[in-house]
């Protein structure tokens, strides 16, 4: 991994996915871009692993740069077994609906389960597809996500569903879900 990116006689290096300066102090977002770009294309993502894309890909989305992100999941995807796509698809279903293209996700988990059916299928792609939805405006298909992936929780949500389920609520146009 870069952990470290000299720009312009600066030396900048990342925690927690995000660029610090020497101060320790985050950068601002136009620089955070920057310094992803210039990452993005000093590797060769056909030439990456599967844990490598990851890692990369979820150190571009913590910075910001969804779209380097989303290439980066996809390129994992080439190469993910079954059960490591079930592990990778939240991560692209909240890439795209970060770039304001939830109908594009909708569109991904209608394909997958009509391939893959049920097995496809945990409660955290239930819970991005959920948050699609809703980006929709379409309630009544969120619901049904979400008790799904309650359904597969033993009942017991994680957070970000409840922040779905709470977006739910705050919908003048939909009735109280829980």
């Amino acid at each position: 991994m870069i952990k470290s990116v000299e720009y312009k006689g600066k030396t900048y290096t990342r925690r927690n996915k995000m660029w610090v300066n020497k101060y320790g102090e985050f950068i601002n977002e136009t620089a955070q871009r920057k310094l992803d770009e210039i990452v993005f294309e000093s590797i060769n993502a056909e030439d990456l692993s599967y844990d490598e894309a990851l890692e990369f890909g979820d150190e571009f989305k913590g910075s910001g740069s969804i779209d380097m992100a989303l290439e980066l999941y996809k390129r994992a995807l080439n190469s993910a077994t079954f059960e490591a796509a079930k592990y990778i698809l939240p991560r692209v279903t909240s890439s795209l609906r970060a770039m304001k293209k939830s109908d594009v996700a909708l569109e991904l988990y209608v394909e997958l389960n009509e391939l893959y059916g049920e097995s496809i299928v945990d409660n955290v792609l239930l819970t991005s597809v959920a948050a699609a939805y809703c980006d929709r405006s379409m309630f009544d298909d969120a619901r049904r996500c979400v008790e799904k992936a309650l359904e597969m929780s033993n009942g017991v949500p994680s957070q970000e569903l409840s922040l779905v389920i709470d977006r739910m609520n705050r919908d003048e146009n939909y009735d109280v879900f829980i």
